[in-house]
């Protein structure tokens, strides 16, 4: 089902593939609408507990697309560095294929939501997580199960 890398040399095991998921800041969320028109999003995400968890609005175009079909693609880049010399880029990157899924248990949303704050509100927490516990009822907390991890870079 998932085809195999061209560029073996620049593969990297699955565990570095997820440690790459880890370290990103964002990563690209692909989607396919009803009309088979792709459609990527950059979002903000947090990989845990081997899933991939964002969160959004109640309604967009990204939650159509999975309403209509929930397998979907995401993609990290940690590290992009042009070297012009060679005419390429030193880069770390993943891509995670698999399925994506609202959340509606409260526990793992609060969970989630918990984490991504971790992630980017760390000097800020506290206020952080009391603005979550206000907004958490307008938010949709989605995971993405992943099927096949890949990771590629440059050595």
């Amino acid at each position: 089902m998932f085809k195999e890398m061209r560029r073996k040399d620049r593969a990297v095991e699955k565990d570095e593939a997820i440690s790459f998921l880890k370290e990103c800041t964002y990563g690209i969320l692909s989607t396919i609408s009803e009309d088979n028109t792709p459609y990527g999003v950059p979002l903000s995400y947090i990989y845990v507990n081997d899933v991939i968890y964002f969160h959004c609005a109640l309604k967009g175009h990204k939650l159509e697309n999975i309403e209509h079909n929930n397998n979907v693609c995401f993609t990290a880049v940690a590290q992009s560095d042009t070297l012009q010399d060679k005419f390429s880029v030193q880069f770390r990157s993943a891509i995670a294929f698999g399925k994506c899924q609202k959340i509606t248990d409260d526990n793992e949303k609060v969970f989630a939501m918990t984490e991504l704050l971790k992630k980017y509100c760390p000097d800020n927490l506290d206020a952080a997580i009391a603005f979550m516990n206000r907004a958490i009822k307008g938010t949709a907390i989605y995971k993405i199960t992943p099927e096949h991890i890949t990771g590629k870079m440059r050595k």
